[in-house]
C-alpha cells in the first residue's frame, strides 16, 4: 500500500503524517478512515531530511498489514473457541465440579485475554523491525513561506 501524506511532527527520529483516505479506502473501511473525509494518523520511523509540512509518500508492506490483521483479529478468536471447546472435557478430567458451558466460557475468555497480552507485546517488538515498518519512499518539499491550513494540504495531496 503507498499514501501520500503530510508531515505534522519530527519527534525522535519519527514523522507523523496525517493521512487523507484515498478511494481504496472508501472501499475497504478497515481502520475507518474511509468515512467523513477522516484524517489518519501514523508515525514512521524515518532517516530522511523531512520537516512539518512536506508532502511524502509512505509504503506500508501489504504482507505487514494482512499479517497484522491476522494476528490482532483472528488469532484471538481461535483461541477463544479452542478455549470454549476445550475447557469442559478438561474440567472433567481433573475432576473440577463446574458446568461446561461456564467453564469453557471462562477459560475462552481467559486465554482471549492472555492472547491479546502476547500480540500487545509482540506487535511492539515487531515494530521495530525495519522490513515491515512503514517507510518514507519520496519526499515532496514545500516552501518554508507557505501558509496554508492542514485540511486544505491533505486535500491537495489528493
Amino acid at each position: 500500500m503507498i499514501e501520500k501524506g503530510i508531515v505534522t511532527n519530527i519527534e525522535g527520529g519519527e514523522a507523523t503524517v496525517s493521512f487523507v483516505p484515498s478511494e481504496n479506502c472508501a472501499s475497504c473501511k478497515g481502520c475507518a478512515c474511509g468515512k467523513d473525509g477522516k484524517t489518519m494518523i501514523m508515525r514512521v520511523k524515518t532517516d530522511r531530511d523531512v520537516d512539518p509540512g512536506d508532502i511524502v509518500t509512505v509504503e506500508v508492506s501489504s504482507r505487514a498489514l494482512l499479517s497484522s490483521a491476522f494476528i490482532v483479529f483472528v488469532l484471538p478468536l481461535i483461541v477463544f473457541i479452542i478455549g470454549i471447546l476445550s475447557a469442559a472435557p478438561l474440567f472433567r478430567r481433573i475432576n473440577v465440579n463446574m458446568d461446561g458451558n461456564t467453564a469453557g466460557i471462562f477459560v475462552g475468555l481467559t486465554l482471549m485475554l492472555l492472547t491479546f497480552a502476547l500480540v500487545f507485546i509482540f506487535e511492539r517488538r515487531r515494530s521495530r523491525v525495519s522490513a515491515l515498518s512503514p517507510r518514507i519512499i519520496a519526499i515532496e518539499k514545500t516552501p518554508s513561506t507557505a501558509v496554508h491550513s492542514k485540511n486544505e494540504d491533505l486535500k491537495r495531496v489528493r
